[in-house]
């Protein structure tokens, strides 16, 4: 992840490396207790 940052910084996706942490974990916290809030994701982490 670190070495994304740059990256996504550059093209204005990101604006803090927190940004990053949030759209990597927060799915993966919900989905844990709710697999409905992200099927596929579910399905990825079930594999």
């Amino acid at each position: 992840l670190p070495r994304l940052y740059n990256v996504y910084k550059e093209m204005g996706v990101v604006t803090s490396f927190q940004n990053i942490l949030d759209n990597v974990f927060i799915p993966l916290f919900e989905v844990t207790v709710d697999p409905s809030t992200h099927p596929q994701l579910d399905i990825l982490l079930k594999q």
